[in-house]
């Protein structure tokens, strides 16, 4: 959902607004105080923000990105910085040193950092160094790099930077509603950014400041209010007039309104899957969620969203068999799992705990896979050997770059006999094909799900008019049943009672 907000990216303005509005009022607190004690203030609440930072990314890592809190060191580096608070480099050499320091850190970074990493936390400590790096390597003398950065077709990107940041991910979004940019496409958008963003800087920002307007105290009020009066109307009157003008059918609605599905709730969240809404394994029912049958076959389902959305299917069409839960969001079932708390002790007791005093008929590993993760799963069903008849691999499911939903409602009425195809992601077939050979031969058996769902034409409904998963890649209630019935010549081959309702 977040990848097609036309607006994410203004979360950064809202952190900058509010540290503008606080720290003013930390330097009026502190004016009467001497100035070694503000600057030891202002580096103890820096440190404090890291802290936070660093605990809170494993804990709800989108609050820790999002939050002032979180952040407010970041800025609090740059204020540090800009009052003269660290040595400056009184060597020519150390000044280079330093520039290209700074750039190391931040071309790093931007090679290291992925979307597997917890961020911020101490993966923003690199960047962010290297940004004060930089900047504070050309204060007593003209370095390389500050030659290189000084450039003038550098120095014009700096120059229409602002307006480049608020043009460039609204227009990424909106061509995102038709697909996802790819080649010529993506250049072509860079362009386009470059265009606006230079239009709005010469016409919109750039006019105030070389003839700064001078109202009177009352006309800056009259001014003010009457925009956002005007802004409040248009505000009341775009919703009624975007929904005459771009209405949708009732099937199109029904299929939207699957964005708003309450996909944790079917999940079993706050009782067998922890999620960011239910972050504590405490609440986890380990009493309900992995209480063993003597009567049935027992089955663990064990890892992240993409495990326990399997759990509703499995649970309905093999009546038969016991499937215990044990899931976490973000939580990838392998052997020395990291992430956030909820998962790292959820997985140390199953592992350590659970497994080795119950032995299981199967035990199903699931997640968010991709193709790195191959070397950690074949570790983790080495170790688990024993603990169970049959140890299973369920591999990744299709996925979509927009939620599934949207994509249908968009193609109804299209005569393509696969619409949808052209919104698929590549990586999770790729991933399936790694797995799927590098698990042939070993002890493990593993769950082509991306076969069971794209065999030959991948499935997109789970039944009439109910789409097969309600965002990109998980599952409805309906389609965890679907996906359940195209596993089960995989999980029960020998077709023996337990296995079926």
């Amino acid at each position: 959902q977040a990848l097609l907000n036309p607006l994410l990216h203004t979360w950064s303005l809202s952190i900058e607004e509010q540290f503008y509005l606080l720290f003013p009022l930390l330097v009026a607190v502190l004016r009467s105080r001497s100035h070694a004690t503000r600057i030891r203030l202002m580096f103890g609440i820096a440190l404090a923000s890291l802290g936070y930072s660093v605990w809170k990314v494993h804990v709800d890592q989108a609050a820790a990105f999002y939050l002032v809190q979180s952040r407010a060191w970041e800025l609090l580096l740059g204020s540090l910085l800009a009052i003269g608070e660290f040595p400056r480099p009184a060597i020519r050499w150390h000044a280079e040193l330093l520039g290209a320091l700074g750039i190391c850190l931040v071309v790093g970074s931007v090679e290291r950092i992925s979307s597997e990493t917890a961020f911020p936390g101490l993966a923003a400590v690199a960047p962010c160094i290297g940004a004060a790096a930089i900047l504070h390597s050309g204060a007593t003398a003209t370095t390389w790099t500050g030659r290189i950065l000084g450039s003038p077709p550098l120095r014009f990107v700096g120059v229409i930077s602002y307006s480049l940041y608020l043009w460039h991910w609204p227009l990424i979004v909106f061509f995102r509603f038709y697909r996802e940019p790819i080649g010529i496409e993506k250049v072509a958008l860079i362009a386009v950014c470059f265009v606006l963003a230079t239009i709005s800087w010469r016409f919109i920002e750039r006019p105030p400041r070389e003839r700064p307007y001078r109202l009177s105290a009352y006309g800056t009020l009259a001014a003010g209010g009457g925009v956002m009066a005007a802004a409040s109307v248009v505000a009341l009157m775009a919703g009624p007039t975007s929904r005459s003008l771009w209405s949708n059918s009732g099937r199109a609605e029904a299929l939207l309104a699957y964005e708003d599905y309450d996909g944790p709730a079917a999940m079993r969240d706050g009782v067998c899957f922890l999620s960011s809404r239910s972050d504590n394994f405490s609440i986890y029912d380990n009493n309900s969620c992995l209480a063993l049958r003597s009567d049935q076959k027992n089955f663990l389902i064990v890892g992240d969203s993409h495990a326990a959305h399997l759990w509703h299917g499995l649970h309905a069409v093999f009546q038969k068999v016991n499937f215990l839960q044990a899931t976490a969001s973000g939580c990838k079932p392998v052997v020395g799992s990291s992430g956030v708390r909820r998962c790292t002790e959820l997985i140390e007791f199953v592992f350590d705990k659970f497994l080795p005093n119950n032995h299981l008929d199967g035990i199903i590993l699931s997640a968010a896979w991709n193709k790195t993760d191959i070397e950690k799963v074949l570790e983790t069903t080495a170790a688990l050997h024993g603990y169970a008849d049959t140890i299973f691999v369920s591999g990744p499911i299709a996925e979509y770059d927009r939620p599934l939903p949207r994509i249908l409602a968009r193609g109804l009425g299209s005569n393509q006999s696969d619409f949808a195809a052209k919104y698929r992601l590549p990586a999770q077939g790729e991933t399936d094909r790694i797995f799927a050979a590098a698990l042939s031969g070993t002890e493990a058996a593993y769950l082509s799900v991306y076969r069971a769902i794209c065999s030959p034409q991948c499935a997109v409904w789970a039944k009439e008019d109910v789409p097969l998963q309600f965002d990109q890649g998980h599952l409805t209630r309906e389609g965890s049943i679907y996906l359940a019935s195209r596993l089960g010549p995989q999980l029960f081959p020998d077709k023996q009672d337990g296995a079926s309702k």
